[in-house]
C-alpha cells in the first residue's frame, strides 16, 4: 500500500503486473464497484474501484505468493480527500516537556580526510 504515496503509483504497480482480469461487478460498503484481479510473478491485487466519473480505490487485497502460506494483505479505503485544509502549524516541532537540547558535531569537511 506504500506504492499510492508514490508520484506514479500506477507505473509501481503495473511493473509487476503481467495479467488483468475484470471479475465483474461488486460491492463495498453497499457502494457499486468495479472488482479487478492484476496478477503479478510475487504478488496478486485484487483491487474494487469506484463505478464513478472519477473512479477511486476503496478495496485492495494484496496477496504474496511466494510467501509461505501465501499471506494476504486487506486495506479499505474511504474518505478520500484530495484538498485537505491541513494548518501551517502541523509540521511545527513541539518539544516535551522534559526534552533537552543536545549538541551536534559541524559536518566533516570531505576535503581534510584525504
Amino acid at each position: 500500500m506504500s506504492n499510492l504515496a508514490a508520484n506514479d503509483p500506477c507505473a509501481d504497480l503495473m511493473a509487476d503486473v503481467k495479467q488483468i482480469i475484470f471479475i465483474g461487478n461488486d460491492m463495498v460498503n453497499r457502494e457499486p464497484m468495479y472488482h479487478l484481479l492484476l496478477i503479478g510473478s510475487n504478488r496478486d491485487y485484487q483491487i474494487w474501484v469506484t463505478q464513478d466519473a472519477t473512479p477511486l480505490l476503496r478495496k485492495a487485497i494484496i496477496t504474496y505468493k511466494t510467501l509461505p502460506g501465501s499471506p494476504q494483505y486487506t486495506a479499505i479505503l474511504s474518505d478520500w480527500n484530495f484538498k485537505p485544509s491541513t494548518p501551517a502549524d502541523t509540521f511545527t516541532f513541539q518539544p516535551g516537556s522534559e526534552s533537552i537540547p543536545i549538541e551536534l558535531l559541524p559536518p566533516r569537511d570531505n576535503q581534510s580526510q584525504q
